[in-house]
């Protein structure tokens, strides 16, 4: 039988969580249950990162210190910390990590090998890597490497088998459901994660003034307007000022996507649908109307109940389509507020191959004359080599050769521009500086609104002066990190993760 190879565009939940400042995720299909750190019993002649045995309504699990695992020092016990149920070779693994992030969507095509400036001592634990923002990458982990075979093994425990025969006839097994637990005002909900995009931190909401006493706001993501609703408020449940700790589901429903605010994240639920048992006679009113049932289960040795929600129960049609209309109403206002807004662009202008260019001038951190540069060997064509800049080795790219335009630099008039993202130097050789320029951002026109061609992808945006002078804006954090031009990363000895500040449409 043929295999089904994934599409790129194939996207994927991943359950991220902190180590120290960096960001790693599991696949969320291979988390069990997420809880807060239990008490654990400890086992003699076990490596260091071991932590010990801990009791999880009967069975028994090992854990692991994930930092400790990487090589960080320890640290003490917190209120942030959670244990991460996983499967491991047909058992279960519990790893105990600094604190959670939010479930995030990755597309498949976008996933590239672990960084090559990662941590040596985490790069044996990791399955690739994707670039969430400009300032944060995801390392994705396979918890099945994280055990060395050689120090002990995991007993397996008993796995419920797809099917089961019996009496020669297939009976097949009842089929799981994932649900991700939070609280809301002391309460405990599920709702299915297939139901949910992913989860945020509250982000900044602006507030809107006569709406629906269920909307709090609308914020902001991707470059999306997204209204931002008060779960509380729609089940009919008092509560008080939002919490800053709160978090937000991004939910999609019917086309229309809404942000719900909820309390904590508790933890992953799997269980069978005969689980689910009917609502109690005391749960009634507009609650009931949102909720299929309970489920009742021991969390950290406490009798819990967590209450079903069902999406599709949450608005009626008209609700959706009122939603649907404020949702495109504040997206149109913000667009008609961004095009009337006029802001000065401060820019360094200089050539190539007799053409303006021109960067940020916040961006520079010094001009110097051609300077004495060594070649890189295996270097791309377009990085010059290296300079030393007052006891500093800097990488130069060569911009003309960048751009396929090669030209005669004139020794008196070529320069090096030293540029600073973050804590990453860069010198970019030009032909000529010509001077800084205070230009408006309306006379420039984003890429996608005059045609870029694969080659201009380093092009920020196109400026026409009334006098007809064209000043190409380019995109210096695409200068460095598009493509090929990682490669230039491995020449300096820091990383950039600077912001990036682009224009708006």
């Amino acid at each position: 039988m043929n295999e089904v190879t994934p599409s790129i565009d194939q996207t994927i939940k991943y359950v991220t969580f902190y180590i120290g400042e960096e960001l790693f995720g599991v696949h969320i299909e291979v988390v069990q249950q997420i809880i807060s750190s239990p008490m654990m019993a400890s086992v003699p002649c076990t490596p260091d990162y071991f932590l010990g045995i801990l009791n999880l309504r009967g069975e028994t699990i090992s854990a692991i210190d994930l930092r400790t695992r990487f090589g960080l020092e320890k640290i003490p016990q917190n209120q942030d910390q959670r244990v991460i149920i996983v499967d491991f070779h047909h058992s279960r693994l519990g790893i105990l990590v600094d604190s959670m992030g939010p479930v995030q969507n990755v597309r498949l095509g976008d996933v590239s090998p672990p960084p090559p400036l990662a941590d040596p001592s985490t790069t044996e634990f990791l399955i690739g890597s994707v670039r969430i923002s400009e300032e944060s990458t995801l390392l994705l982990l396979d918890q099945e490497l994280l055990l060395d075979p050689n120090d002990f093994t995991v007993e397996p425990i008993n796995v419920r088998t797809d099917s089961t025969k019996q009496g020669g006839d297939m009976i097949l097994a009842e089929p799981e459901l994932v649900l991700i637990g939070f609280e809301l005002n002391r309460e405990l909900y599920v709702l299915n994660v297939a139901d949910v995009e992913e989860i945020i931190q509250l982000p900044a909401v602006t507030k809107i003034p006569q709406t629906s006493h269920i909307i709090e706001g609308v914020f902001h993501l991707r470059n999306e307007v997204i209204p931002l609703i008060r779960l509380t408020r729609r089940l009919g449940i008092p509560d008080n000022e939002i919490p800053q700790d709160s978090s937000v589901l991004v939910v999609n429903l019917a086309g229309v996507k809404l942000g719900m605010v909820v309390g904590k994240i508790r933890e992953v639920l799997r269980v069978k649908e005969s689980n689910i048992e009917p609502l109690p006679n005391n749960v009634t009113g507009e609650r009931a109307v949102h909720l299929r049932g309970i489920i009742q289960g021991e969390y950290n040795n406490e009798h819990v109940v967590h209450m079903v929600l069902l999406l599709d129960r949450l608005f009626e049609e008209d609700e959706l389509q009122r939603l649907a209309d404020f949702q495109l109403d504040e997206a149109n206002q913000e667009e008609q507020a961004e095009e009337d807004h006029e802001e000065i662009l401060y820019l360094l202008r200089f050539t190539i191959a007799q053409e303006l260019y021109a960067i940020r001038l916040l961006q520079v951190n010094q001009i110097t004359k051609l300077l004495p540069i060594l070649s890189v060997p295996k270097a791309p064509p377009y990085v010059k080599g290296v300079m030393n800049v007052r006891g500093e080795i800097i990488t130069v790219l060569d911009l003309p050769q960048m751009f396929s335009s090669p030209t005669t630099l004139e020794a008196d008039k070529a320069k090096i521009i030293v540029i600073e993202l973050g804590s990453q130097k860069v010198g970019l050789l030009v032909e000529n500086v010509l001077g800084i320029s205070n230009l408006s951002n309306r006379i420039f026109d984003l890429p996608d609104k005059w045609g870029q061609e694969d080659e201009n992808q380093l092009v920020e945006a196109i400026g026409r002066e009334e006098d007809g002078q064209v000043t190409v804006l380019l995109d210096l954090f695409a200068t460095l990190h598009h493509g090929t031009q990682y490669e230039i990363m491995t020449h300096n000895s820091h990383h950039s993760t600077a912001p990036e500040h682009r224009l708006t449409a």
